[in-house]
């Protein structure tokens, strides 16, 4: 560093302390200096012009000490001072050599000589009008202060002020007076006058050795060169500038020559200027239009000539430059530069200039470019006020716009024409062609910047031409705007081809300044082809889609016209962002699709949704198809709190299966619709269960979450519905019964419901023993539970309709096999009023327990007698308690207690006791073993004999007829011992009949078979006062409703009598023969003989006289025979008149039947 620029350094830190101070000084001495020339100026003038020059030592002190204080030194030193006429020129020149300043350190400033040459007027008492300065050495400062005054002053930038300038620029400030824009008057307008007189005739200014500073307080620039030669001169109107020297440039020197011709309006211009090896970065200014510079830290070699005329414009210009490696900042980063080369010459018949070469290489861009640019060569036009055309061609381009985007921005050739109006500020592409290799974009533009050069207008149209795939528009979109949208693009969209793009935007200052553009004045629209959307991170990806989208201003929306997602077809679709700006606002995804129930289940169990798992189901076991509309709304963010997204899915299904019902019996068939948000979920529509077809109504609450939901399910069943579900009733109904169930579950199975069943408008009958007519009412209510692992009940079960009530529960197993059954009403007019109560046992056996009014078993009674056949299947155990049971309409049980047991193949034991016609009735059918039942113990006791069968009946004769339609008898005591076949064999009961103490009284068929034997006074007591019997035994066996009687005996003191053969019970038919004994007392002696007896009386029960009879034919026209020989006949030979007939008893059991005829014996 010199020691100019050291002391320059230094007096920065004092100038502002001493300045005011100087400047008084320097004031008052230029005023004492005016009076002593005024004074002295006649005798001076003629002094000068008698000799060559005058010694003006007398005057160095004065001098000396003005120099000092100007400079800002302790003392300065003029080593001489003279001053001459120049007759050439009618000037005086003043002359100071070897002028040194010294500072409180020593030597800073030398300046070697200066000389200058003022003109005087004619009016000698006006100020001299300096014309000619020479300076040798020393600094010169040309300023720029921030009101644009150009100013030249001898001195560094601290100190050129203390001296009056030697040259400035016309403006409202004034050397030493400041009007602050003002317009000035009266003296100080003339002395603006006097000053611009003296600024505009300075003939000529030579500099040698120099230091040369360039201060511009506007825009902050700050330059320093060293070793300054040059010559400024202005004649004839005309001013030229010959300077060389050396740029300050950090630690190094760079030369420069700089040459220039031109006039004082700037009119015509010739210059020419070579710099080499400047760093921009070195010398740029703190602000303003030079800051710029700094962004470039490498060495640049400038070779510029320029030449303009007045009145033909530009006429020559020529610009080479070249810079070196070094750095180059983008953004807040310098990165490596490698080097720039620029050509450019002006095309002098076309008036243009032509960019010959443009080749910049560095990590942040690369370019290689050359183009034209035209109205440079216009008469009337300037850079200032004239569009300047251009029309470049791209060989190639790269930037790196750093982290902003993901990647350099490349450009293949490409093309770019419009132009720059300096004046307006105004900037337009006409046309512009950007190969980005993969597509070409073509666009047109404009943008238009205010006084203070702020953007308020930017106007682009554009179109691709090619394909854009998902990775190219995230390349190409800043990594900070609509970061959201960027975001989820990234993210969302995986692969896909965009393509038909156009472009149109038109921004205002509003637009520009607030950041959020108007959707009237932007506009970007594309189609796409293939696209595969990841709309949800974690849902599955929308595929094949094809569409359109359109960018309106701050709102996106793209409209999808089919794909795919997963196994579901989506047939459209949208996608809109109300708002991109500011981030954070909610866009939507409107889907429409169709495909399988499973699928779509499947996909809506995906996060967020999550919806099969809180329903507990399982997607697969589902059927059916359908369209759906899936409307989903979240935040454009990143990361959004999950209660922000809400969605909305509505559709409408068919052939849908559920696998879920009553019981075995699933949904299937239906057509269904859906309604889902975020708090709710609909299902309802037409669906069967089984076969049945009903109506389906399912809501669940999903926000606050619910554990069930709520369902309703409605129809009408039929015969054949009833069918469906396995429950066999056709024979006991027709109709229709209307169906509501109505209840709640924790996903989509029946859990919990209430059934309501309206049968007015069905037939419904349980055979002979109810009948309800369609039109009367009937109704059956009930609340059904049930869980899949523990089973299901039936509760609160009502059945009413005329004459019958039923009321109670039942539960059953997870397989649908019963636990409980408990009846506590049971009403049926006529049938029962009792209560039953169910269960089954370990090993499947049903227990049931019925006690109460009334139970009316006469139906199975009848049948009893008719068939031995059992429509009982399954192994039940039955007691009962009731005070009215009744075996036939006419024949009632009071305070009756019953058993039953039945193995499911055949009855193992039954036993029936009660109070009837004022003795105990007994009906017994014993087994091997029976379980055990609380409280029955006693009723069962004894049972334990295989097999035998035991009834007792008090009064014969009303048994006879309810159950035989036999009224011909009275009294009695009927005792029957029997057996049921063994397991597996064919028959129904066989055994012995005992009757005791009993008179037959209107016997038709008897009293004629009386009066055939001619025993006409027996027939006459019969049909009076009636015959008495002691006993009547027999051997009889039911099989299908025919009474089979053997060995049947009976006697009493007028008659003895035997018989076999069969009753039709059901027919009512007899098929009977057998012996009549008159005197049965006297008759009967011999044959208690042995052997003797047997061969004249016969088989017991039989005597010496006796008639054979048969009696065949319906009970009503029986036909009677009687074979008088037979009377006549010893017994053994009477066997010859009987007919044969098959025997009751079975071979294996004769020592049962012989055991219990001993007994009755």
């Amino acid at each position: 560093m010199t020691q100019i620029e050291e002391k320059s350094k230094a007096d920065k830190g004092v100038f502002v302390k001493t300045w005011s101070g100087r400047v008084g000084h320097v004031l008052m001495e230029v005023s004492s200096l005016g009076l002593s020339l005024i004074l002295v100026w006649l005798a001076i003038l003629t002094l000068l012009m008698n000799r060559s020059s005058v010694d003006l030592n007398m005057a160095k002190p004065y001098y000396e000490q003005w120099f000092a204080k100007a400079f800002s030194g302790k003392t300065a030193d003029i080593e001489h001072y003279t001053a001459r006429w120049v007759e050439d020129n009618h000037t005086i020149e003043l002359r100071a050599d070897n002028i040194k300043i010294v500072g409180d350190d020593g030597v800073f400033q030398n300046i070697g000589e200066i000389r200058a040459e003022f003109a005087l007027s004619e009016n000698l008492l006006a100020k001299p009008t300096l014309k000619r300065i020479y300076v040798d050495g020393g600094a010169i400062t040309l300023a720029r202060d921030v009101n644009g005054r150009f100013q030249i002053g001898l001195g560094t930038p601290a100190t050129h002020q203390h001296v009056a300038a030697l040259w400035h620029s016309s403006g409202n400030q004034t050397t030493g007076k400041q009007t602050t824009g003002k317009q000035a008057t009266g003296k100080q307008a003339g002395d603006n006058q006097a000053e611009n007189a003296t600024a505009n005739m300075l003939d000529r200014v030579v500099v040698a050795n120099a230091h040369v500073y360039v201060q511009d307080d506007l825009d902050g620039l700050a330059l320093s060169f060293e070793d300054v030669s040059g010559v400024y001169g202005f004649e004839n109107g005309k001013i030229s500038v010959k300077s060389d020297g050396k740029l300050v440039s950090g630690l190094r020197r760079v030369p420069y020559v700089l040459k220039l011709q031109t006039v004082p309006d700037l009119s015509s211009i010739f210059t020419t200027l070579k710099i080499e090896g400047v760093n921009p970065a070195e010398i740029a200014s703190e602000r303003g239009r030079f800051a710029k510079l700094s962004n470039l830290n490498a060495p640049v070699t400038l070779d510029v000539a320029l030449k303009t005329v007045a009145g033909t414009g530009l006429e020559d210009l020529q610009i080479r430059i070249d810079v070196g490696e070094g750095h180059l900042k983008t953004g807040t980063t310098y990165k490596p530069f490698t080097h720039a080369r620029v050509r450019m010459s002006y095309d002098v018949p076309n008036q243009s200039i032509t960019l010959n070469a443009l080749d910049i290489a560095s990590e942040a861009i690369n370019v290689v470019a050359d183009g034209v640019f035209e109205n440079v060569g216009d008469v009337n036009a300037s850079f200032s006020n004239t569009p300047l055309a251009f029309d470049l061609n791209i060989d190639r381009l790269r930037i790196n716009p750093g982290v902003r985007f993901s990647g350099p921005i490349t450009l293949s050739p490409s093309e770019i024409k419009g132009a720059y109006n300096f004046k307006d500020k105004t900037f337009v592409l006409e046309k512009g062609r950007f190969d980005f290799g993969d597509f070409t974009v073509n666009a047109n533009a404009s943008t238009q910047r205010n006084e203070n050069g702020d953007l308020v207008e930017i106007h682009i149209e554009a179109n691709v031409e090619g394909i854009i795939e998902p990775s190219h528009v995230l390349h190409y979109w800043p990594r900070d705007f609509v970061l959201g949208a960027r975001n989820w693009f990234k993210r969302s969209a995986v692969a896909g081809e965009f393509s038909a793009v156009d472009f149109v935007m038109n921004l205002n200052a509003n637009d520009i300044a607030t950041g959020v553009i108007a959707n009237d004045h932007f506009t970007l629209s594309f189609e796409t082809k293939n696209v595969e959307l990841q709309y949800i991170s974690t849902m599955p990806l929308l595929f094949e889609d094809n569409g359109f989208g359109i960018l309106h201003g701050n709102s996106f929306e793209y409209h999808m016209k089919g794909g795919k997602v997963a196994g579901l077809t989506m047939s459209k679709g949208t996608v809109l962002i109300p708002q991109l700006n500011p981030k954070g606002s909610d866009f939507t995804i409107d889907l429409y699709g169709n495909g399988q129930v499973k699928e779509m289940l499947r996909i809506s169990d995906l996060e967020p949704f999550s919806f099969a798992k809180q329903q507990g189901i399982n997607p697969a076991d589902f059927g059916g198809n359908g369209a759906i509309h899936l409307k989903i709304t979240r935040p454009l963010l990143e990361n959004y709190p999950q209660e922000r997204v809400s969605f909305a899915l509505d559709g409408d299904f068919t052939d849908v299966e559920i696998p879920s019902g009553i019981g075995r019996f699933t949904f299937n068939g239906g057509n269904l619709s859906i309604d889902l948000d975020k708090k709710r979920a609909v299902v309802k529509g037409p669906i069967k269960i089984g076969k049945w077809q009903s109506e389906l109504f399912w809501q669940k609450q999903l926000e606050p979450q619910s554990s069930y939901a709520v369902y309703t399910i409605t129809g009408t069943l039929n015969r054949d519905d009833l069918d469906g579900f396995g429950i066999g009733l056709r024979r006991h109904f027709g109709g229709e019964i209307d169906v509501r169930i109505e209840g709640v579950d924790s996903g989509i199975g029946l859990q919990a419901a209430e059934l309501v069943a309206d049968f007015t408008n069905a037939d419904v009958n349980l055979g002979d023993l109810w009948h309800k007519p369609a039109g009367e009412f009937g109704s059956l209510t009930g609340l059904i539970t049930f869980n899949e692992q523990v089973g299901g009940r039936f509760d609160n079960v009502i059945i009413k309709a005329p004459d019958l009530a039923l009321a109670g529960s039942v539960s059953l197993a997870a397989n649908y096999k019963l636990l409980k059954l408990d009846l506590t009403q049971a009403y049926i007019k006529g049938f029962i009023d009792a209560s039953l109560e169910g269960k089954p046992t370990a090993d499947g056996v049903l227990n049931l327990n019925m006690a109460g009014e009334y139970f009316n078993i006469s139906s199975w009674v009848d049948k009893a007698f008719q068939t031995q056949s059992s429509a009982i299947s399954a192994p039940m155990f039955l007691t009962a308690s009731l005070k009215k049971m009744s075996l036939d309409e006419n024949y009632h049980l009071m305070d009756a207690r019953a058993l039953f047991s039945h193995t499911g193949e055949k009855v193992d034991r039954a036993k029936l006791t009660g109070l009837v016609d004022g003795g105990n009735f007994l009906a017994e059918i014993s087994g091997q073993s029976r379980p055990k039942v609380d409280g029955i113990d006693e009723m069962v006791g004894g049972l334990d004999t295989a097999g035998n069968v035991h009834v007792k009946i008090p009064n014969a004769a009303r048994a006879a007829k309810v159950f035989l339609g036999i009224n011909s008898i009275r009294g009695g005591v009927l005792e029957i011992n029997g057996y049921l076949p063994p397991d597996g064999s064919e028959g129904g009961v066989r055994g012995f009949v005992s009757l005791k103490d009993f008179t037959l009284v209107r016997a038709p068929a008897f009293a004629q078979i009386l009066s055939l034997a001619s025993l006409q006074g027996l027939a006459g007591t019969l049909s009076g006062t009636g015959m008495k019997f002691s006993t009547l035994d027999m051997d009889f066996a039911i099989d299908d409703g025919v009474l089979k009687i053997r060995d049947g005996r009976a006697s009493g003191a007028a008659l003895g009598l035997t018989g076999e053969g069969d009753i039709g019970i059901a027919n009512k038919t007899l098929d009977f023969n057998g012996v009549l004994v008159p005197a049965y007392a006297v008759n009967s002696i011999l044959g208690d003989i042995p052997l003797l007896g047997d061969i004249i009386v016969g088989k017991k029960g039989e005597g010496m006289f006796a008639l054979n009879y048969a009696v065949k034919g319906p009970f009503a026209k029986t036909r009677v025979s009687v074979n008088p020989l037979s009377a006549l006949t010893p017994g053994f030979l009477r066997r010859i008149f009987d007919v044969k007939r098959d025997k009751v008893t079975d071979p294996k059991i004769n020592d049962l039947i012989k055991e219990q005829r001993k007994k009755k014996e």
